[in-house]
């Protein structure tokens, strides 16, 4: 995993590029308190989409305009947004 950085839109983030299945950087960020993720996978990175995945497994499939709108509306100083590569 990459030490945490800051994007333009103010949100902390970590990216997982391992040999890790989805299922183990799932686990990792939950072990991480990580309250959501940002997944783009061949399928998102076709349609242009990304989908969010909550703490508590829920999960949205959005544009990518609206996955970041999303996420810089509950971003707060220090949060961390994992993505699972």
């Amino acid at each position: 995993m990459h030490p945490c950085s800051r994007t333009d839109g103010g949100i902390a983030r970590a990216a997982y590029d391992g040999a890790d299945t989805l299922s183990r950087r799932i686990v990792a960020a939950h072990e991480m308190a990580v309250p959501v993720m940002a997944i783009v996978g061949g399928r998102e990175m076709r349609d242009g989409r990304v989908s969010l995945r909550e703490r508590d497994g829920s999960q949205a499939d959005a544009p990518l305009a609206e996955a970041v709108s999303r996420l810089r509306a509950r971003a707060r100083p220090g949060a961390l947004v994992a993505e699972a590569l």
